[in-house]
Protein backbone atom coordinates (compact mmCIF):
# COMPACT_ATOMS: atom_id res chain seq x y z
CA UNK A 1 0.00 0.00 0.00
CA UNK A 2 1.15 3.41 -0.93
CA UNK A 3 1.60 6.10 1.66
CA UNK A 4 1.52 9.62 0.65
CA UNK A 5 2.12 12.76 3.47
CA UNK A 6 1.45 16.14 2.64
CA UNK A 7 2.49 19.24 5.18
CA UNK A 8 0.56 21.04 7.13
CA UNK A 9 -1.62 24.27 5.76
CA UNK A 10 -2.44 22.52 1.51
CA UNK A 11 -6.15 23.14 0.84
CA UNK A 12 -8.55 20.72 0.12
CA UNK A 13 -8.35 21.61 -3.52
CA UNK A 14 -4.19 21.35 -3.33
CA UNK A 15 -4.41 17.92 -1.83
CA UNK A 16 -7.27 16.70 -4.70
CA UNK A 17 -4.89 18.19 -7.20
CA UNK A 18 -1.93 16.31 -5.80
CA UNK A 19 -3.70 13.13 -5.68
CA UNK A 20 -5.22 13.23 -9.03
CA UNK A 21 -1.35 14.11 -10.19
CA UNK A 22 -0.27 11.08 -8.48
CA UNK A 23 -2.82 8.93 -9.84
CA UNK A 24 -2.33 9.98 -13.38
CA UNK A 25 1.23 9.69 -13.06
CA UNK A 26 2.32 6.79 -10.89
CA UNK A 27 2.81 3.90 -13.50
CA UNK A 28 0.51 0.81 -13.26
CA UNK A 29 2.67 -2.39 -11.33
CA UNK A 30 3.76 -5.20 -13.67
CA UNK A 31 3.22 -8.58 -12.43
CA UNK A 32 6.52 -9.70 -10.39
CA UNK A 33 8.94 -12.31 -11.12
CA UNK A 34 8.03 -15.00 -8.90
CA UNK A 35 9.80 -15.51 -6.21
CA UNK A 36 9.68 -19.66 -5.82
CA UNK A 37 10.82 -21.49 -2.35
CA UNK A 38 12.95 -23.89 -3.26
CA UNK A 39 12.26 -27.43 -0.82
CA UNK A 40 13.84 -30.73 -1.14
CA UNK A 41 11.31 -34.19 -0.53
CA UNK A 42 13.48 -36.80 -0.21
CA UNK A 43 15.17 -37.26 -3.19
CA UNK A 44 12.84 -35.10 -4.98
CA UNK A 45 13.32 -31.36 -5.70
CA UNK A 46 10.52 -28.92 -6.17
CA UNK A 47 9.70 -25.15 -5.64
CA UNK A 48 7.05 -22.73 -4.92
CA UNK A 49 5.44 -19.82 -4.77
CA UNK A 50 3.66 -18.72 -2.17
CA UNK A 51 1.72 -15.85 -3.49
CA UNK A 52 1.08 -17.25 -6.79
CA UNK A 53 0.11 -20.93 -5.75
CA UNK A 54 2.45 -22.15 -7.82
CA UNK A 55 4.22 -25.18 -7.39
CA UNK A 56 7.09 -26.49 -9.64
CA UNK A 57 8.00 -30.75 -9.73
CA UNK A 58 10.79 -31.03 -12.10
CA UNK A 59 9.44 -29.41 -15.14
CA UNK A 60 5.84 -29.55 -14.27
CA UNK A 61 3.83 -26.81 -12.82
CA UNK A 62 0.86 -26.05 -10.98
CA UNK A 63 -1.48 -23.68 -9.75
CA UNK A 64 -2.84 -23.94 -6.09
CA UNK A 65 -5.44 -22.57 -4.34
CA UNK A 66 -5.29 -21.87 -0.82
CA UNK A 67 -8.03 -23.78 1.41
CA UNK A 68 -8.46 -23.29 5.01
CA UNK A 69 -6.18 -25.47 7.63
CA UNK A 70 -5.62 -25.48 11.42
CA UNK A 71 -2.00 -24.65 10.76
CA UNK A 72 0.44 -23.99 7.85
CA UNK A 73 -0.65 -22.39 4.59
CA UNK A 74 -2.45 -25.78 2.56
CA UNK A 75 -2.81 -25.27 -0.99
CA UNK A 76 -5.01 -28.01 -3.30
CA UNK A 77 -4.89 -28.27 -6.72
CA UNK A 78 -6.58 -30.60 -9.26
CA UNK A 79 -5.27 -34.14 -9.44
CA UNK A 80 -5.21 -34.77 -5.88
CA UNK A 81 -1.88 -32.34 -5.38
CA UNK A 82 -1.79 -30.84 -2.24
CA UNK A 83 1.25 -28.71 -0.46
CA UNK A 84 1.02 -27.72 2.99
CA UNK A 85 3.97 -25.53 4.54
CA UNK A 86 4.60 -25.28 7.97
CA UNK A 87 7.16 -23.30 8.85
CA UNK A 88 10.44 -24.61 7.26
CA UNK A 89 8.90 -27.85 6.58
CA UNK A 90 5.68 -29.09 4.11
CA UNK A 91 3.92 -32.05 3.02
CA UNK A 92 3.49 -32.67 -0.33
CA UNK A 93 1.11 -34.89 -2.88
CA UNK A 94 1.56 -34.41 -6.19
CA UNK A 95 -1.03 -36.16 -8.76
CA UNK A 96 -2.16 -38.55 -6.18
CA UNK A 97 1.70 -39.41 -4.95
CA UNK A 98 2.83 -38.80 -1.22
CA UNK A 99 6.45 -37.41 -0.97
CA UNK A 100 9.00 -37.69 1.88
CA UNK A 101 8.26 -34.25 4.19
CA UNK A 102 10.23 -31.48 2.55
CA UNK A 103 12.47 -29.17 3.70
CA UNK A 104 13.29 -25.24 2.74
CA UNK A 105 16.33 -25.07 0.83
CA UNK A 106 15.89 -21.70 -0.21
CA UNK A 107 14.18 -18.68 -1.85
CA UNK A 108 15.37 -17.60 -5.52
CA UNK A 109 13.67 -15.61 -8.14
CA UNK A 110 12.61 -18.01 -11.12
CA UNK A 111 12.88 -15.79 -14.40
CA UNK A 112 13.80 -18.32 -16.72
CA UNK A 113 10.90 -20.90 -15.57
CA UNK A 114 13.03 -23.54 -13.95
CA UNK A 115 16.73 -24.19 -12.50
CA UNK A 116 19.02 -26.79 -14.65
CA UNK A 117 19.41 -29.76 -13.83
CA UNK A 118 22.90 -31.23 -13.97
CA UNK A 119 23.69 -35.27 -14.63
CA UNK A 120 26.65 -37.12 -15.56
CA UNK A 121 28.02 -40.55 -15.84
CA UNK A 122 31.28 -41.89 -16.00
CA UNK A 123 30.97 -44.75 -18.57
CA UNK A 124 31.01 -43.35 -22.06
CA UNK A 125 31.94 -39.66 -20.24
CA UNK A 126 28.82 -38.09 -20.84
CA UNK A 127 27.16 -34.94 -19.61
CA UNK A 128 23.73 -33.50 -19.71
CA UNK A 129 22.42 -30.01 -18.64
CA UNK A 130 18.78 -29.76 -18.57
CA UNK A 131 16.66 -26.95 -18.18
CA UNK A 132 13.07 -25.65 -19.05
CA UNK A 133 14.16 -23.99 -22.40
CA UNK A 134 16.90 -25.57 -23.55
CA UNK A 135 19.42 -29.00 -23.03
CA UNK A 136 22.60 -29.80 -24.12
CA UNK A 137 23.74 -33.78 -23.90
CA UNK A 138 27.98 -34.22 -24.65
CA UNK A 139 28.81 -38.43 -24.86
CA UNK A 140 31.45 -40.75 -25.17
CA UNK A 141 33.71 -37.58 -24.21
CA UNK A 142 33.02 -35.03 -26.24
CA UNK A 143 32.45 -37.02 -29.67
CA UNK A 144 28.67 -36.55 -29.30
CA UNK A 145 26.91 -33.17 -28.65
CA UNK A 146 23.30 -32.79 -29.55
CA UNK A 147 20.99 -29.54 -28.23
CA UNK A 148 18.10 -27.47 -28.48
CA UNK A 149 14.62 -26.84 -27.32
CA UNK A 150 13.33 -28.70 -24.18
CA UNK A 151 10.26 -30.64 -24.81
CA UNK A 152 7.37 -30.90 -22.56
CA UNK A 153 8.17 -33.87 -20.48
CA UNK A 154 5.90 -37.38 -19.44
CA UNK A 155 5.26 -37.71 -16.13
CA UNK A 156 6.56 -41.34 -14.77
CA UNK A 157 5.19 -42.73 -11.07
CA UNK A 158 8.64 -42.09 -10.10
CA UNK A 159 9.91 -38.96 -12.36
CA UNK A 160 10.10 -37.69 -16.20
CA UNK A 161 11.03 -38.58 -19.41
CA UNK A 162 12.01 -36.34 -22.20
CA UNK A 163 11.13 -37.46 -26.00
CA UNK A 164 13.09 -35.40 -28.13
CA UNK A 165 11.57 -34.14 -31.12
CA UNK A 166 13.46 -35.13 -34.53
CA UNK A 167 16.14 -36.96 -33.40
CA UNK A 168 16.53 -40.45 -31.37
CA UNK A 169 16.97 -38.81 -28.10
CA UNK A 170 15.02 -39.47 -24.63
CA UNK A 171 16.07 -38.93 -21.39
CA UNK A 172 14.83 -40.34 -18.08
CA UNK A 173 14.98 -38.73 -14.76
CA UNK A 174 14.00 -41.04 -12.31
CA UNK A 175 13.69 -39.25 -8.11
CA UNK A 176 15.67 -42.41 -6.87
CA UNK A 177 18.63 -42.27 -5.45
CA UNK A 178 21.91 -43.04 -7.41
CA UNK A 179 25.63 -43.33 -6.37
CA UNK A 180 28.11 -42.34 -8.56
CA UNK A 181 30.13 -45.58 -10.06
CA UNK A 182 33.29 -43.59 -9.43
CA UNK A 183 33.55 -41.87 -6.00
CA UNK A 184 30.44 -43.74 -4.34
CA UNK A 185 29.01 -40.13 -4.00
CA UNK A 186 25.09 -39.85 -3.45
CA UNK A 187 22.76 -37.98 -5.48
CA UNK A 188 18.96 -37.86 -5.83
CA UNK A 189 18.20 -38.58 -9.38
CA UNK A 190 19.09 -41.23 -11.31
CA UNK A 191 19.61 -40.13 -15.04
CA UNK A 192 19.56 -42.47 -18.30
CA UNK A 193 19.80 -40.46 -21.77
CA UNK A 194 19.46 -43.27 -24.65
CA UNK A 195 20.19 -42.36 -27.83
CA UNK A 196 20.17 -44.60 -31.22
CA UNK A 197 21.34 -48.00 -30.22
CA UNK A 198 23.32 -46.44 -26.84
CA UNK A 199 22.20 -45.82 -23.33
CA UNK A 200 24.53 -43.68 -20.65
CA UNK A 201 23.48 -44.10 -17.31
CA UNK A 202 24.38 -41.94 -14.27
CA UNK A 203 23.59 -39.63 -11.63
CA UNK A 204 22.14 -36.16 -11.21
CA UNK A 205 20.98 -33.47 -9.40
CA UNK A 206 23.29 -32.07 -6.51
CA UNK A 207 24.22 -34.13 -3.41
CA UNK A 208 23.95 -31.67 -1.14
CA UNK A 209 20.44 -31.44 -1.71
CA UNK A 210 20.17 -34.21 0.60
CA UNK A 211 21.65 -33.21 3.55
CA UNK A 212 19.61 -29.78 3.76
CA UNK A 213 17.64 -29.95 6.82
CA UNK A 214 17.74 -31.29 10.30
CA UNK A 215 17.94 -34.97 11.44
CA UNK A 216 16.99 -36.60 14.56
CA UNK A 217 20.86 -38.21 16.24
CA UNK A 218 19.95 -41.77 16.69
CA UNK A 219 23.36 -43.55 17.06
CA UNK A 220 26.63 -42.24 17.77
CA UNK A 221 29.65 -44.67 17.09
CA UNK A 222 27.29 -47.22 17.35
CA UNK A 223 25.62 -46.32 20.94
CA UNK A 224 22.10 -45.54 20.81
CA UNK A 225 20.78 -42.19 21.71
CA UNK A 226 17.03 -43.23 22.38
CA UNK A 227 15.58 -40.22 24.51
CA UNK A 228 18.21 -37.92 23.85
CA UNK A 229 17.34 -34.24 21.80
CA UNK A 230 20.73 -34.60 20.01
CA UNK A 231 20.45 -33.41 16.20
CA UNK A 232 22.70 -32.42 13.41
CA UNK A 233 20.98 -30.44 10.39
CA UNK A 234 23.04 -28.78 7.57
CA UNK A 235 22.38 -25.61 5.29
CA UNK A 236 23.96 -24.77 2.42
CA UNK A 237 27.01 -23.34 4.44
CA UNK A 238 26.93 -24.61 7.79
CA UNK A 239 26.29 -27.52 10.15
CA UNK A 240 24.39 -27.09 13.54
CA UNK A 241 22.41 -29.21 16.07
CA UNK A 242 22.51 -30.01 19.31
CA UNK A 243 24.53 -32.24 21.62
CA UNK A 244 21.50 -33.14 24.26
CA UNK A 245 23.00 -30.29 26.26
CA UNK A 246 24.48 -27.80 24.12
CA UNK A 247 23.99 -26.22 20.50
CA UNK A 248 26.52 -26.23 18.51
CA UNK A 249 27.72 -25.16 14.80
CA UNK A 250 30.53 -25.08 12.26
CA UNK A 251 31.37 -25.12 8.75
CA UNK A 252 31.57 -28.02 6.02
CA UNK A 253 32.81 -28.18 2.82
CA UNK A 254 31.19 -31.17 0.32
CA UNK A 255 32.93 -32.19 -2.53
CA UNK A 256 32.50 -35.37 -5.20
CA UNK A 257 35.12 -37.06 -3.31
CA UNK A 258 34.77 -35.97 0.39
CA UNK A 259 32.05 -34.40 3.31
CA UNK A 260 34.84 -32.07 5.55
CA UNK A 261 33.33 -30.81 9.17
CA UNK A 262 34.91 -28.09 10.48
CA UNK A 263 35.61 -25.98 13.16
CA UNK A 264 32.99 -26.49 15.29
CA UNK A 265 32.38 -24.73 18.06
CA UNK A 266 29.40 -25.02 21.02
CA UNK A 267 27.75 -23.59 23.53
CA UNK A 268 29.20 -24.36 27.53
CA UNK A 269 25.80 -25.35 29.22
CA UNK A 270 26.49 -27.94 31.66
CA UNK A 271 24.71 -31.29 31.31
CA UNK A 272 22.17 -32.41 34.04
CA UNK A 273 23.87 -36.02 33.96
CA UNK A 274 26.83 -37.72 32.95
CA UNK A 275 24.75 -40.05 30.64
CA UNK A 276 24.33 -36.94 28.82
CA UNK A 277 28.02 -35.27 29.44
CA UNK A 278 29.01 -38.39 27.82
CA UNK A 279 27.01 -38.70 24.89
CA UNK A 280 28.10 -34.95 24.26
CA UNK A 281 31.74 -35.76 24.09
CA UNK A 282 31.05 -38.52 22.11
CA UNK A 283 28.69 -36.93 19.04
CA UNK A 284 31.50 -33.91 19.55
CA UNK A 285 34.40 -36.16 19.28
CA UNK A 286 33.08 -37.73 16.25
CA UNK A 287 31.90 -34.81 13.80
CA UNK A 288 35.94 -33.84 12.81
CA UNK A 289 36.16 -36.88 11.40
CA UNK A 290 33.73 -36.99 9.69
CA UNK A 291 34.50 -38.07 5.71
CA UNK A 292 31.53 -38.84 3.58
CA UNK A 293 27.68 -39.47 4.25
CA UNK A 294 25.18 -41.59 2.30
CA UNK A 295 21.66 -42.43 2.68
CA UNK A 296 20.11 -45.70 3.76
CA UNK A 297 17.37 -47.54 2.71
CA UNK A 298 14.69 -46.73 5.39
CA UNK A 299 15.88 -42.89 4.39
CA UNK A 300 18.26 -41.98 7.89
CA UNK A 301 21.35 -40.11 7.41
CA UNK A 302 24.35 -42.38 7.56
CA UNK A 303 27.61 -40.13 8.66
CA UNK A 304 30.86 -42.30 7.98
CA UNK A 305 34.81 -42.03 9.40
CA UNK A 306 37.11 -43.77 7.91
CA UNK A 307 34.44 -46.17 6.32
CA UNK A 308 33.21 -46.31 10.00
CA UNK A 309 29.42 -45.51 10.78
CA UNK A 310 30.05 -42.27 13.33
CA UNK A 311 26.80 -40.82 13.49
CA UNK A 312 23.12 -42.12 12.25
CA UNK A 313 20.17 -39.95 12.18
CA UNK A 314 16.51 -39.28 10.93
CA UNK A 315 14.06 -36.86 9.61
Amino acid sequence: MQRILFSAGVSILALAACADEHQATTPQPSQDTPVFTAYQCGALAVKFDHTSGELKVGEESAILSAVASASGAKYVGPDRTMFWSKGDRALLTFMGKEYPECVERGTQADASGGEILHARGNEQGWSLDLGSSTYKFTGDYGEVVVGGATPSPEILPDGLAYQIPGNELMIQVADRLCHDDATGAPFPKRVTVSLGDKTYRGCGGESVGLLIGEWRITHVAGASMSGSPASIGFDSEKVFGNTGCNRYSGSFELTPERLTIGPVVATERACIDDALLAAERKLLDQLPQLDRFDIAEDGSLVLYAADREAIRARR
